[in-house]
C-alpha cells in the first residue's frame, strides 16, 4: 500500500464475481485478477473449512487439480515503498507443491 494506506488492489477479496454460499465456480477472469494462460481463478464462498479474513469469499489455486496462478497490474510510482500483504493456507487434508 502507498504511504495513505490506499488499497491499490482491485477486487482484493476476490468479491466482484459473485458466487452462491457453500459452492465455488471457476473464471478465467474476474474483476482486477486474470488467470495465467491455461488457468482458472476458481473462488469459494464458505466451504473447504477456509474462513476469509477480509470477506465472504476466497481464491483457490488448483482448478481441477491443475497448478494454477492468477495476476493484477499495479500502478506504482518510482521511489515510493510498498507492501503486499496476503493469507494463505493449504485446504484441509489437501496437499500443497508449494507456492512460488
Amino acid at each position: 500500500m502507498a504511504d495513505n494506506s490506499e488499497n491499490l488492489l482491485v477486487n482484493g477479496s476476490f468479491e466482484q464475481a459473485l458466487v452462491n454460499q457453500g459452492s465455488w465456480q471457476n473464471f478465467s477472469s474476474v474483476a482486477g485478477w486474470t488467470a495465467l494462460p491455461g488457468g482458472q481463478i476458481e473462488i469459494w464462498r464458505g466451504g473447504g473449512g477456509v474462513v476469509p479474513t477480509d470477506g465472504a469469499q476466497s481464491l483457490e489455486l488448483d482448478y481441477l487439480g491443475g497448478l494454477d496462478g492468477f495476476s493484477q497490474t499495479v500502478a506504482t510510482t518510482a521511489g515510493q515503498s510498498y507492501t503486499l500483504s496476503f493469507d494463505s493456507m493449504l485446504r484441509p487434508g489437501g496437499w500443497s507443491p508449494g507456492t512460488q
